[in-house]
């Protein structure tokens, strides 16, 4: 935390009080200046950085509108919308956030993400990628696997650490450990995508096999 600049200047003028009281400023004046310099700078560097470090755990405009055209992307490429509604009171605001949220619900999908700074997973201050909620009303059509594959690449662009799908039901759970996913429901994102490289892999040769 930076330091508290009123209490130090408080407690600055409290000690010279007491030196003039003391007929000893005269000698101490010099030494005392420098010191006052020396903290105001230190105070000064400490709130800046402090400031930058909360700027920088925030999720940029670019970030934001990568966010919505990934979710727009999917819905076209795979499901063929041309025209949808995405929901997220974050990126209405059009201002860095620290966390966004983001849902589109159409007859051929359910999804809602989360972006953002968690401690969560025994992990503090990491960013995830959270999938809180996925449907898709057609199963086993490789929507789930490039769903992931989007949200590793965007992830690995913008600095994000993990992946979570979050309560997943039974059949989603056996397609995650499939991709490496164990009793935990979370990944490394890095590792995340060996994994759906390693399992596509698997799949063409399966069927090469055939």
């Amino acid at each position: 935390m930076p330091l508290n600049v009123n209490n130090f200047l408080i407690l600055l003028q409290n000690l010279i009080y007491g030196f003039i009281k003391a007929k000893f400023i005269i000698h101490v004046y010099p030494i005392l200046l420098l010191i006052v310099r020396v903290i105001i700078f230190g105070v000064k560097m400490n709130t800046e950085s402090f400031q930058q470090s909360k700027k920088d755990d925030l999720i940029g405009l670019e970030e934001q509108n990568e966010i919505t055209c990934l979710v727009r992307r999917f819905a076209t490429e795979q499901f063929g919308y041309s025209r949808m509604r995405i929901s997220s009171p974050e990126l209405i605001r059009r201002t860095p956030q620290p966390r966004v949220n983001i849902a589109l619900s159409k007859s051929l999908i359910d999804l809602y993400l989360r972006f953002g700074t968690y401690s969560r997973n025994n992990h503090n201050d990491k960013k995830y990628i959270v999938v809180a909620r996925i449907g898709f009303k057609k199963q086993k059509n490789g929507y789930g696997t490039a769903l992931l594959k989007e949200l590793c690449n965007f992830g690995e662009k913008f600095g994000y650490e993990y992946l979570e799908v979050e309560c997943p039901n039974p059949n989603c759970q056996a397609f995650m450990k499939k991709l490496g996913f164990k009793d935990e429901f979370y990944l490394p994102i890095n590792q995340l995508k060996r994994s759906i490289q390693e399992y596509e892999l698997f799949k063409q040769t399966k069927a090469c096999l055939v």
